[in-house]
């Protein structure tokens, strides 16, 4: 049985080779008729008195032009509508993973059942989302398995499960972006929004680190920072996770969250000019769901 979601990866994958040979193409085309608008009026008079009859090549050049441009048109939007398609997959995504993993010195690997790979999935992830190898949340994504280091079973699915979830919450936030507006609106008004914004500004940092830079209480800052991380808080996935014991760091989600979070309100807080709702683009251009830097 051959996955929908890979069905659609490898269509999209092969409409990307179709673009990049077709932009080649029109590359050189514009080169030689910018050459041979520089050339023809010397040699439509060189073969005027040579008494040869000049035969001109610039209108086949920009008919091949149009025709090249018409095709790339139509490439890009089937892309985008696989792209669409493809996140519709992602958003429901489930895997063939077996009961239980195996586990070698640390690393737990969860083969997928019946032999099953997804090659196209993962290399149009790794395209998307600019990621690789690709790994979410601590999890590499194999064509035909998951990995995860982790001191126990129990530990591995548990960042399993957290990495399938956040790929889903990316498929919510490039079909409906307004999340993430949502989510920045709330962190923006929310009073401990400090605590955020050292978390949204560093790789990682400490409880300590951060009651000392927001002079709250340490209890305070550790209640704040388990809110950051509840999934019941933040749909569709939170902004903050803990690295390990007394460290906190963004999520996937949270890294997009927190680049359109500083284009409206600007650096530490600073307010600046409202961008409009055209500016969800950012955040297709960050997921690579437009086809521009294929």
């Amino acid at each position: 049985m051959v996955y929908s979601i890979e069905k659609i990866a490898s269509e999209w994958l092969t409409k990307k080779e179709e673009r990049a040979t077709i932009l080649a193409e029109l590359k050189e085309t514009e080169e030689r008729i910018a050459l041979t608008k520089r050339m023809e009026s010397l040699e439509r008079e060189y073969a005027e008195i040579a008494g040869l009859q000049y035969k001109g090549v610039l209108s086949e050049l920009e008919k091949r032009k149009q025709e090249l441009t018409k095709k790339l048109q139509t490439l890009e939007k089937d892309q985008r509508q696989l792209t669409r398609s493809f996140f519709e997959e992602v958003k429901k995504l489930t895997l063939p993973l077996p009961p239980r993993p195996t586990e070698e010195d640390g690393l737990f690997i969860f083969k997928y059942r019946e032999e099953r790979k997804f090659p196209s999935t993962v290399a149009m992830l790794e395209e998307l989302l600019r990621l690789k190898p690709l790994v979410i949340e601590d999890v590499t994504f194999k064509e035909d398995c998951l990995e995860v280091k982790a001191a126990e079973e129990t530990e591995a699915k548990r960042k399993v499960i957290s990495a399938v979830k956040a790929l889903r919450s990316l498929a919510e936030i490039y079909l409906s972006p307004q999340l993430v507006d949502s989510i920045c609106e709330k962190l923006r008004r929310d009073r401990y929004r400090m605590v955020w914004e050292i978390i949204s500004s560093k790789t990682h940092v400490t409880l300590e680190e951060l009651s000392r830079q927001t002079e709250e209480e340490y209890n305070k800052v550790v209640q704040v920072c388990y809110d950051l991380t509840r999934e019941r808080l933040w749909k569709p996935f939170p902004p903050v996770k803990k690295r390990e014991r007394g460290v906190y760091e963004l999520t996937l989600v949270g890294r997009i969250v927190s680049k359109r979070y500083y284009e409206i309100y600007g650096q530490k807080g600073e307010t600046i000019q409202q961008h409009p709702s055209s500016t969800f683009m950012s955040l297709n251009r960050f997921l690579r769901g437009s086809t521009d830097e294929n």
